[in-house]
């Protein structure tokens, strides 16, 4: 049985917030923003739900320099992380810490969530990487840096 593709990108299907905290956003996060990584305390608060683990549909690219890149320039595999439904306060924070639009580049791609949902969401973009490709998409502790 072929899973149905989430349609909604700015609101999760009805029932999804059981907190009532608006309208929430589908980030998919692969780098320091994961469980158990320096940056994940912003995705730690109420405003945040974990969707599960995922990765992108489209085959990426990772790059791991002084932080982890990924870019669509270079098509090498799907790219493993996390996908996280957050508020619009939460997304702006994280638009700040990664520097959005300067530096990465926010922008919607589908990612597959292990039962196999297909959702739309943000995932944040750098189109000139620098350091180690990363060919297993996935990053994690003890990826030296170049």
């Amino acid at each position: 049985m072929r899973k149905q593709e989430n349609p909604s990108v700015f609101k999760p299907p009805t029932g999804t917030d059981p907190r009532g905290i608006g309208p929430l956003f589908p980030l998919f996060v692969y780098g320091t923003l994961k469980r158990g990584f320096c940056n994940h305390h912003f995705l730690s608060g109420r405003n945040t739900i974990f969707l599960g683990r995922a990765r992108t549909k489209k085959n990426l690219a990772l790059f791991v320099g002084r932080f982890p890149y990924v870019t669509a320039r270079k098509r090498i595999c799907p790219i493993s992380g996390e996908l996280y439904l957050v508020d619009r306060n939460t997304l702006s924070r994280i638009d700040c810490l990664e520097e959005h639009p300067f530096w990465y580049k926010r922008s919607l791609t589908k990612v597959v969530l292990e039962d196999g949902t297909v959702w739309h969401a943000y995932l944040y973009f750098n189109d000139h990487p620098e350091g180690r490709l990363i060919k297993n998409g996935l990053y994690q502790r003890g990826v030296p840096y170049p």
